[in-house]
């Protein structure tokens, strides 16, 4: 065990992500970030003191035993139960889970495409991070015609080239919204730059007439390789119609700053929230089950989605321990908000009717 873990140590010190490190800013990118109250010296910064990995007695505890469960885990399920939508045809406002972050989303002849992953592997090595069973049934030409994508960092099991070049090619894509620094990857794997929206925190863009989208904070990180750490930020979305609103969480760990999205922006009727991949040692950068729904409180959401899970292992719990234990704390709590949990690619109409959340992965 010890002679693989250095041979994978040995791999990543010396594998270098050419195009995020090398690639050309979009042109004013530079002057952005230098002039952002969001990056020090090049390097984006959590607006709350986050560490990427806690140091405490638990994450001292986990032995070899732990670490080799990442990668050979027995308690991977044998196939994980999913539905095969039919999007284009799908005429009404509905949103579509389609494994870990990717999410469909369409209301009011708008679709939007957040963190789509439709390939084998959601890490720089093809051997590494491979989904489950079952869990990968989509790809791009499975999708009905997508106006916008958002992407809301570039950790590899959000950003992926491969399924970046094939959405290229669909060039009924009006616009690509992306946080600071994130833009070059689109670019580069073949976007039109004039496409290319690149937001810091707090910045607000009016798509349509009556349809706005903001770019807000998270609490997390960025980086594709070693030397690029911290180059780009992260962030979550708040995508806004007159009578309407979604929340993109992305990546987060819980903080006071879903609390002032719920004060500024008042009831948000569907939020998708980070739900697995969960540590104590990542305790800042990624939530547990009991702090996604308080943080679906502090949004004042109507809908919470959770996200983040069911398709990838990439931290040491169960693979069904996200969705098992928030849908037993929701039942044995009060909540506001209807906790949904659909299938992967299972349709769910945004009025709820004739949608039923099943405990699918028992």
């Amino acid at each position: 065990m010890l002679v693989f873990l250095v041979f994978v140590f040995g791999l990543v010190i010396f594998w270098i992500d050419i195009e995020g490190v090398f690639l050309s800013e979009i042109s004013s990118t530079k002057q952005r970030i230098f002039n952002s109250p969001n990056f020090i010296g090049g390097k984006a910064k959590n607006l709350q003191n986050t560490a990427i990995m806690v140091q405490n007695d638990e994450f001292k505890s986990n032995d070899k035993n732990e670490v080799r469960r990442m990668f050979f885990n027995p308690n991977d399920p044998k196939k994980v139960p999913s539905v095969k939508g039919d999007f284009k045809n799908e005429k009404g406002d509905y949103f579509a889970w389609l494994g870990h972050s990717s999410i469909l989303f369409k209301f009011k002849n708008s679709t939007f495409l957040v963190d789509p992953l439709f390939e084998n592997s959601a890490s720089p090595f093809p051997f590494v991070v491979s989904p489950f069973n079952g869990s990968s049934v989509f790809s791009v030409s499975d999708l009905p015609k997508i106006d916008y994508l958002i992407i809301t960092h570039n950790h590899y099991d959000h950003l992926n080239r491969t399924t970046i070049k094939k959405l290229a090619k669909k060039d009924e894509i009006r616009a690509i919204f992306v946080p600071l620094g994130v833009g070059k990857y689109l670019k580069s794997w073949g976007f039109d730059e004039a496409k290319i929206f690149e937001f810091d925190w707090n910045e607000s863009l009016k798509i349509e007439q009556n349809l706005q989208i903001h770019c807000l904070s998270a609490r997390h990180f960025s980086g594709r390789a070693i030397f690029d750490q911290r180059k780009s930020l992260w962030a979550s979305f708040l995508v806004e119609f007159d009578d309407f609103k979604v929340f993109f969480g992305g990546d987060s760990g819980y903080g006071e700053h879903f609390k002032k999205f719920g004060e500024k922006f008042g009831k948000i009727d569907l939020a998708f929230l980070e739900n697995g991949q969960y540590d104590s040692a990542w305790s800042q950068i990624h939530m547990f089950p009991s702090q996604t729904l308080q943080a679906a409180t502090d949004l004042k959401t109507q809908i919470l989605m959770p996200i983040h899970n069911s398709k990838y292992r990439i931290s040491y719990h169960v693979w069904n321990a996200p969705l098992r234990d928030i849908t037993k704390i929701y039942e044995n709590s009060n909540f506001d908000f209807t906790l949904v949990t659909p299938k992967i690619g299972q349709i769910v109409p945004l009025d709820l009717k004739n949608f039923r959340s099943e405990k699918w992965w028992e």
